[in-house]
């Protein structure tokens, strides 16, 4: 699930409860804020943009580099973890998050822009599920 317009908050009033249907998901930006949402994470007034530097805490099969750069284009994620969810990656906020005990994967971040391969890891991922 991709992104939105910057000032876009219309769809955080819809029900993404289907979410949890799914076998695998990768939430990318808004689609990190419905992920948040559904799992019960507070999404605070946190506006980036630009490229800024990410540090992996968390050892995963879909970022695999200790710290890299990052493309964000974003004015809400969240910086306080609950326990439905490990903490992957930070930058003064959660860059990127999985859902404990599911393949779901939030990224505050855009992998297209200058991580395609974070992407590609998920794709193979999701087609050994």
């Amino acid at each position: 699930m991709c992104g939105t317009a910057l000032k876009d908050y219309e769809y955080l009033k819809k029900d993404f409860s289907w979410i949890k249907d799914c076998k695998s998901y990768l939430g990318i930006c808004a689609g990190y804020q419905m992920l948040a949402k559904v799992f019960s994470l507070k999404l605070e007034k946190i506006e980036k943009i630009g490229v800024y530097e990410v540090e992996t805490v968390k050892k995963n099969p879909i970022i695999r580099s200790k710290k890299f750069k990052a493309y964000f284009l974003h004015t809400l994620a969240v910086s306080t973890p609950n326990e439905k969810i490990e903490v992957l990656s930070v930058c003064d906020e959660i860059a990127a998050f999985k859902v404990v005990e599911k393949d779901f994967y939030g990224l505050s971040f855009h992998p297209e822009v200058l991580n395609p391969e974070i992407i590609e890891n998920f794709i193979k991922l999701a087609k050994k599920i």
